[in-house]
């Protein structure tokens, strides 16, 4: 499961086996808040900012900085932070694979209430613009996921594949959600597109064909694995249009694609109220029909 630039996704990999281990001029509303707290570990200097700022327009009136107070404190309220589950027991800190001197973890969230058996599996991997793949920012997701009933694996990654990991196992999955998908980068916004050039190395116009097969939208193919797109109708970062295309894709060629677009959700929707919980829910419930 991913999210963010790139687009966040959850992989359903097959089955684990059972373990024995967020001065204004004018306040615009509560999704301008939002979209001030999109990354988890500026949140609380970002508040400490705006208090700052809100200061200023005391000589505006007091409505408006009482307003602005208010405001704040509810980004705060609504961001999601990860809380150990009664329901979850974590393993961390698992080498999963090795490249030259460079290791990689995982920390795997476990049902609390194992039975002897096979549990579906999840791999868990945070977009990041392809720059930030700590795996501990979506902790909250894979404690969610394994709330629900999955074995979920929130992961460190290389941005390329290249000698090492585990060759000989194969990467095939049986299912996706990817949340707030940039499937087509050719078209993303300005900005996006120099977050894009620096992961490829190259802008559009020195390199297109790179662009193109860094794509997803131009791995579309009939036996691709069912996907479940969720993004944001109020996504400022990557359109909603992003995913709709590559959905409009999928179905043309024959492929399984379901499409939830989350109303007044902003970009990063999988981190803040009320929409965790039902995006958390989507994904689980898509995840375990693909058993």
């Amino acid at each position: 499961m991913t999210g963010g630039l790139p687009f966040p996704v959850v992989q359903r990999v097959g089955d684990f086996p059972s373990v024995s281990r967020r001065g204004w001029q004018s306040i615009q509303g509560r999704q301008h808040a939002l979209r001030r707290f999109d990354k988890r570990n500026q949140s609380s200097i970002l508040v400490a900012m705006l208090r700052r700022i809100f200061l200023v327009t005391l000589t505006y009136g007091c409505v408006g900085l009482f307003a602005a107070e208010l405001l704040a404190s509810q980004a705060e309220q609504d961001f999601v932070q990860y809380s150990a589950s009664p329901h979850v027991r974590v393993v961390p800190n698992l080498v999963y694979a090795r490249y030259g001197e460079r290791t990689l973890l995982l920390d795997l969230y476990l049902p609390m209430n194992l039975e002897k058996r096979a549990l579906p599996g999840v791999i868990v991997v945070r977009g990041g613009g392809w720059m930030v793949n700590d795996r501990k920012r979506f902790a909250h997701i894979a404690s969610a996921l394994a709330e629900r009933g999955l074995a979920a694996a929130s992961i460190e990654y290389r941005s390329f594949e290249g000698k090492g990991g585990n060759p000989d196992t194969s990467s095939s999955i049986q299912g996706v959600v990817a949340m707030a998908t940039p499937a087509d980068l050719l078209i993303l916004s300005p900005g996006n597109q120099e977050t894009v050039a620096k992961f490829l190395h190259a802008t559009a116009s020195e390199d297109r064909r790179k662009w193109q097969w860094a794509s997803p939208i131009n791995h579309v193919a009939r036996n691709g694995p069912p996907v479940l797109l969720l993004h944001g109708a109020n996504d400022e970062s990557v359109p909603t249009t992003q995913s709709m295309d590559f959905a409009r894709r999928y179905r043309e060629v024959g492929a399984r694609v379901e499409l939830h677009i989350l109303p007044g959700a902003p970009h990063a929707f999988w981190n803040y109220r009320p929409w965790f919980s039902d995006a958390m829910d989507r994904a689980a419930n898509f995840l375990l029909r693909m058993r």
